[in-house]
């Protein structure tokens, strides 16, 4: 968090704003307080990380417990890019605390409460061989099939699965059609070969919620049916990786993803042109979170404080989802559709089973509370980094996870973590933020889980679930998680405005702004200034591309 004093006066708009924190940041820049940040040169820890990560597979001692010292050297390297580094862009101070406290957690996973290298596995496919194809139905064989009783050979649209279905004119033999998968899949280790050991490590390193890998999340769904049978059972014991009839596919075929997402991009585009529009006229979201709404609001919400809370609260919901989900549908477009399946860059890890979207159905938050909220509902991006100390932790103290001293455990890691990312991200805003405000939200959080729990264990004992009609009990979770968030989620969402993050401008260009519906020197084109630029340093070394 930088030294700000917000100003006795705010400015006319947030453009105005943006320009007073612009010169700020330069002048830091001109002081020595602060330097930009600079690729490839503030990317050093984590390429000595690759490096290591990157070493062919061996059993030796000493290649395992180098992965200490490296891991201890990226968090000396992150901490100094937390404190040496500032943007010009308000939504990047914001990232450079969050993306290195999240990275730190998210290599502590792979290489301290696990050693990736030698337990993590994930699934690949080759093609099948000519002896490995399946014969024809009824014995019969290529050569002797003839072409006149083919009338349909068709290829679904699933790079996964390609289904050829012979069809005699015969209605008594249109049921007989094969289905075989076209690729042998099986579980890969750390290649041995330097350019799949790379690609390896790309997935890996990227693959948050561990699709497809032998760590993934319950959120995702195990391998297809149709790919099963050629597919060797997990080389682990996680449930989340077995066969179940409760965690479907989200996408059967790449044409059903390419419309569900492109369909939610647009939306998110759209909203998000009109957050942009709209809310900013609120001096909260500038940062000026005591301020009232401007004059320009319905009387009745500026004339109450609760109403006036309340609508904050959720245009910020709003504004974050909508961002996140912009961004998820985008990567999965450009992953599974664009690049695919048969890319050499996403083979397997491009196929449409692995992309699931990464919010739950609304309806857990009447069901479950504050658990759905954060367990089911709310985006599970960072939930393997969360849970891996817990699972590391449980395995040395022999506790079971879901007894109470391990649920406790769980949570309290979880949330901890959460809390220090957020905090993170505040602590290197240039805005008046206060990292103390996100934290204490998601210790918050922890708290209010658990004690929901604990009522809950009580309801089950006294069987009060059974005598309490099912609306009834849906309305009173409901509103208990309505008056939960309204009273706590302002400490994280005012420090989301102080910080500077709603400023970001995330879209090139503007319908709403186009026809003239935002400010005067607004329209068509968004994107304004410098995205990047060359920055010599002191070494030759410290110079690269600022951002």
């Amino acid at each position: 968090m930088s030294p700000f004093d917000p100003w006795s006066t705010p400015p006319r708009n947030h453009l105005e704003l943006l320009r007073m924190y612009d010169a700020q940041i330069r002048d830091a820049y001109a002081r020595g307080e602060y330097e930009p940040v600079v690729w490839p040169y503030r990317t050093w820890g984590f390429i000595v990380v690759l490096v290591y990560l990157a070493l062919p597979p061996s059993q030796s001692s000493v290649v395992k417990l180098l992965r200490f010292p490296v891991f201890g050297y990226f968090v000396y390297w992150s901490y100094r890019c937390m404190v040496e580094t500032r943007s010009i862009h308000m939504h990047s101070n914001y990232g450079i605390g969050l993306i290195n406290v999240w990275s730190v957690i998210w290599l502590a996973a792979l290489m301290i409460f696990s050693d990736a290298r030698r337990e993590a596995q994930g699934i690949e496919r080759r093609e099948r061989r000519e002896d490995e194809k399946p014969a024809l139905p009824n014995g019969t064989t290529k050569e002797a099939e003839d072409p006149s009783t083919t009338t349909r050979s068709a290829i679904k649209d699933n790079d996964s699965l390609r289904l050829r279905s012979t069809k005699a004119s015969s209605k008594a033999t249109e049921k007989n059609i094969t289905t075989e998968p076209e690729y042998i899949y099986h579980w890969q280790p750390l290649p041995s070969t330097l350019l799949p050991r790379l690609l390896w490590l790309y997935h890996l390193t990227t693959s948050f919620r561990g699709a497809s890998w032998t760590f993934q999340t319950s959120q995702i769904p195990p391998p297809p049916p149709q790919i099963q049978p050629t597919l060797p059972p997990p080389p682990t014991s996680d449930p989340s990786l077995a066969p179940s009839l409760a965690r479907k596919t989200a996408y059967p075929t790449r044409r059903q993803l390419l419309r569900s997402n492109t369909l939610l991009f647009t939306t998110c585009y759209l909203l998000i042109d009109a957050w942009k529009t709209f809310a900013l006229r609120d001096p909260y979201f500038w940062g000026y979170t005591s301020l009232p709404p401007p004059s320009s609001y319905p009387l009745i919400l500026r004339s109450s404080g609760t109403l006036t809370h309340a609508y904050r609260l959720c245009i910020s919901l709003v504004g974050v989802w909508a961002a996140l989900n912009f961004i998820t549908s985008l990567n999965f477009l450009v992953y599974c559709y664009l690049l695919g399946p048969q890319s050499k860059l996403m083979g397997a890890k491009g196929e449409e089973w692995l992309y699931t979207p990464f919010w739950g159905p609304v309806r857990v938050l009447w069901e479950q509370g504050l658990r759905g909220w954060w367990g089911s509902w709310w985006h599970q991006l960072f939930r393997v980094g969360f849970m891996a100390p817990t699972r590391w932790a449980l395995g040395k103290l022999g506790w079971e996870g879901l007894s109470l001293r391990g649920r406790a455990l769980g949570l309290g890691v979880a949330f901890g973590l959460s809390a220090a990312v957020h905090a993170g991200g505040s602590w290197t805003s240039w805005g008046a933020s206060q990292p103390g405000g996100p934290a204490l939200f998601f210790a918050l959080q922890g708290l209010g889980v658990g004690a929901e729990g604990l009522v809950l264990d009580w309801c089950k004992r006294k069987e009060l679930e059974r005598r309490v009609p099912a609306v009834v009990r849906k309305v009173v979770i409901g509103a208990w998680v309505v008056v939960w968030m309204y009273f706590t989620a302002g400490l994280l969402v005012g420090d989301f405005a102080k910080s500077g993050i709603w400023l970001f401008e995330p879209i090139p260009v503007s319908l709403f702004r186009g026809l003239g519906l935002g400010l005067e020197e607004e329209g068509w084109w968004c994107w304004h200034g410098p995205m990047a630029w060359w920055h010599w340093g002191d070494r030759w070394y410290e110079s690269g591309i600022a951002l």
